[in-house]
């Protein structure tokens, strides 16, 4: 809703707002400091959630004062000194304010099953490798988008030896024709045509907004089999149109070579939705999605699923992406009626002193005198933690 931008040592905000025509406009405020970007950035997000966001206008000294009066009350207006012939405040009266917590709506995402589903459903090649690379490669709309042909290995042998893999190092996103003016052109790589005159918007493609964003990442041989293909589809229609195609390069590209569009690929989904009556998501939730899974497949290696999604922080991973689901805590309840209540697992004699068991049963873990057993039953409960603990046991055997 609200991102912030670093340009010549400034911090931008920069959000969308409607006009009273219902347009869409790129807007931006700027900051010296990151946290006052920050700030304003948690401002702003909070207000659109709660439908009360106004742009930021310039007032007087004046007008803040009796606004503060009237959130806060006269009393802690008098700690403020202010001069109207000077038009200065010798300290600012919102010193002591707090924002309210921005409550963060939970996202709905598929599960593997599902978005399986919904490529099968694809009536399009193009289509079908869009669903599989926000899957398996972790990528943001923009980022899908922009990938190009010199910045994937889809080889013979890398599909042989399941080393097939992508570079992500530019995106494609449309901004408003006023916007060219402040971003940094050494940053945009290309600016596409516009098919209609007086367009207010354009569609550019420029290197990504975060260093962390430029990365490889290794995509499954099925993917790069289903690249392959949508080649050799691109190829022929480049053979039949010749100088009618207009080639980027781009691996997603219309008949005519020219950037597929992000509303484009989402009326396609939701397309897909109704016919499969598959869950509303949106097209990012995918990468949600895909980072569930890749926590879910890794046993929680948090760093490398970072270095796939190239997020700056790894508690977004965490906090952000690793969504619960229902399946596993499906899992974990049946694990539960395993170990304990079948008594696959754990010594029956849970709670003897002795702590030893049957040596006949591989997947049987010891409890040592002085472990609380109802902590190590919650402890295996999380299927990745049991298997650990499984192993060590055997390896210490060994």
């Amino acid at each position: 809703m609200a991102f912030i931008r670093e340009r010549g040592g400034k911090f931008h905000v920069v959000y969308k707002i409607k006009d009273e025509k219902g347009k869409v406009h790129q807007k931006s405020e700027t900051f010296a400091k990151r946290k006052d970007a920050e700030r304003r950035q948690h401002e702003v997000e909070y207000q659109i959630d709660k439908g009360i966001f106004k742009v930021a206008k310039c007032v007087t000294v004046e007008d803040l004062l009796n606004e503060y009066v009237k959130l806060y009350g006269k009393e802690k207006w008098a700690v403020t000194t202010y001069s109207a012939n000077m038009g200065i405040m010798e300290k600012n009266p919102a010193i002591d304010a707090t924002l309210p917590k921005r409550n963060k709506k939970k996202r709905e995402i598929w599960t593997a099953e599902m978005l399986m589903q919904a490529i099968e459903a694809c009536d399009e090649k193009w289509l079908e490798a869009a669903f599989h690379l926000a899957f398996t490669a972790t990528l943001r709309i923009g980022e899908i988008l922009a990938l190009t042909w010199d910045c994937v290995d889809i080889s013979d042998e890398a599909i042989e030896t399941n080393s097939c893999y992508i570079v992500i190092n530019k995106i494609i996103e449309r901004v408003s024709v006023e916007a060219l003016d402040f971003m940094d052109r050494k940053d945009i790589i290309t600016i596409f045509p516009t098919q209609k005159r007086n367009n207010t918007t354009v569609v550019v493609m420029k290197t990504p907004k975060t260093e962390t964003s430029n990365r490889k990442v290794y995509i499954p041989s099925h993917v790069g089999k289903c690249l392959n293909e949508l080649k050799a589809e691109q190829d022929h229609t480049k053979e039949i149109l010749g100088n009618e195609y207009r080639d980027y390069n781009l691996v997603l590209a219309t008949t005519f070579g020219m950037p597929i569009g992000a509303s484009h690929v989402r009326t396609k989904m939701k397309q897909i939705i109704k016919k499969e009556g598959l869950p509303d998501v949106v097209f990012h939730s995918l990468r949600h999605t895909s980072v569930t899974y890749k926590l879910k497949l890794s046993g929680g290696d948090i760093k490398a699923v970072q270095g796939d999604s190239g997020h700056a922080q790894a508690d977004m991973v965490t906090e952000v992406y690793g969504h619960i689901l229902d399946e596993d805590r499906k899992k974990n309840a049946q694990l539960m009626e395993n170990a304990f209540y079948n008594k696959e697992n754990l010594n029956p004699d849970i709670h003897g002193a002795s702590g030893t068991q049957n040596n006949n049963n591989n997947n049987m873990i010891s409890v040592p005198e002085g472990v609380d057993a109802d902590m190590l039953m919650k402890v295996l409960g999380n299927p990745e933690m049991a298997a650990l603990l499984t192993s060590l046991a055997k390896s210490m055997k060994g």
